[in-house]
């Protein structure tokens, strides 16, 4: 039986992101393996139960989440020992640290036939970044991309700078992972008691984040926004954790916010919270092309969203929502201002996203990883 092996960082990431991949490789009659963090603390940072009772056979490997940490040399040797124990035909890597020693390691298996694709989730290196990433990530990637078959990139961005830049023998380019759309089809909810259950008036204006609690999500500018906003019946929900908790929190007591910014924690009921919200607020500093944003756009929502590397391949400003400069606030404010004075503008916003969406289905990705696939292990 032809094996595959699929690497990221932590657990939850494959359990999030990998589900459709897996599946693919089982119907193409794959055994396939998965070589990442399984640590508790971990399992937090993805959906670890969109895996279970799938067919797939799990090696503890301890990723650091950074390159220049001293368990990368152990993470290596880990790695290597698995690939040249298992001969791997296929190897699929995701996530900057883990896809760098995945591919190091494979170099020689690779020489005897074993193919390697790399998923590159979003660049660390990008239009905006640090020169410490650029320093750090780009000459990482461009050494790896010589050992690499398949570089797959899912925003135009970074696909374009692929080509300039990266050594892969092809280069490709994939509408994300892939939304799928079926599922937003049935969520019925109660608006009225969904939102009572939230602390929401009924007939109160409420936008809605989903993202963890960090500084590359940026909710304090929404927060800010919502304090120059001359509107007490604008309410801001956040759902997410993180290491910003406290520090938001305070925010909001200190701008005198507590009843309309409402930090919901980790939900399972994000559908039922884009259905009974009015409009999408995603403010990043940085994404590759964001689920949640494609999420609410399949709900139709209204966005205000960060101009940047993966919004922008989703959003058309003005016609799905308004891209904002993602450190001015002035922005923001004025989008918060467009959408909760004139409503005639949602229903238009609406059906824009509604129709292009279309673009990334769950459906049309999977075609084009199934072609990936079957193209990469050809003789």
């Amino acid at each position: 039986m032809k094996k595959a092996l699929i690497t990221a960082s932590v657990y939850g990431f494959i359990g999030s992101f990998e589900k459709s991949n897996i599946n693919i490789l089982l119907e193409q009659g794959y055994e396939v393996h998965v070589a990442t963090n399984m640590s508790k603390e971990l399992k937090a940072f993805g959906d670890i139960g969109q895996l279970e009772g799938i067919n797939i056979i799990k090696h503890q490997i301890s990723y650091s989440r950074s390159p220049l940490s001293f368990q990368t040399i152990k993470s290596y040797k880990a790695i290597k020992k698995l690939i040249k124990e298992e001969n791997f035909d296929l190897i699929h890597c995701h996530t900057p640290v883990a896809a760098m020693l995945t591919r190091l390691a494979a170099r020689k298996r690779r020489k005897q036939g074993t193919k390697v694709i790399y998923t590159a989730h979003g660049f660390h290196f990008f239009k905006g970044a640090s020169v410490l990433n650029w320093l750090i990530y780009f000459p990482v990637e461009f050494i790896c991309s010589f050992f690499t078959d398949i570089l797959i990139t899912i925003n135009q961005e970074d696909y374009k700078l692929a080509t300039k830049a990266m050594k892969a023998k092809k280069i490709q380019y994939i509408p994300g992972i892939g939304i799928d759309l079926n599922k937003f089809k049935d969520v019925k909810v109660n608006k009225a008691e969904k939102r009572r259950q939230l602390g929401v008036p009924e007939k109160a204006i409420l936008l809605l984040s989903i993202g963890e609690l960090s500084k590359r999500k940026n909710h304090q500018i929404i927060i800010e926004a919502i304090k120059h906003l001359n509107d007490s019946n604008v309410y801001y929900c956040i759902a997410g954790q993180g290491d910003l908790a406290e520090y938001l929190k305070n925010k909001v007591h200190r701008l005198g916010l507590d009843n309309r910014v409402i930090f919901l924690g980790f939900r399972s009921d994000v559908l039922e919270l884009y259905q009974v919200s009015d409009i999408f607020a995603f403010p990043s500093l940085q994404e590759g092309l964001p689920v949640a944003l494609m999420e609410a756009m399949a709900v139709g929502l209204p966005v205000i969203a960060s101009d940047i590397r993966g919004n922008i391949d989703l959003i058309k400003n003005k016609k799905g929502g308004y891209l904002c400069n993602p450190n001015s606030k002035i922005e923001f404010l004025n989008a918060l201002k467009y959408l909760t004075e004139d409503n005639k503008v949602i229903p238009i916003m609406k059906e824009n996203n509604l129709m292009l969406i279309n673009n990334f289905s769950l459906e049309r990705v999977k075609e084009m990883m199934s072609e990936i696939y079957n193209l990469v292990i050809k003789p």
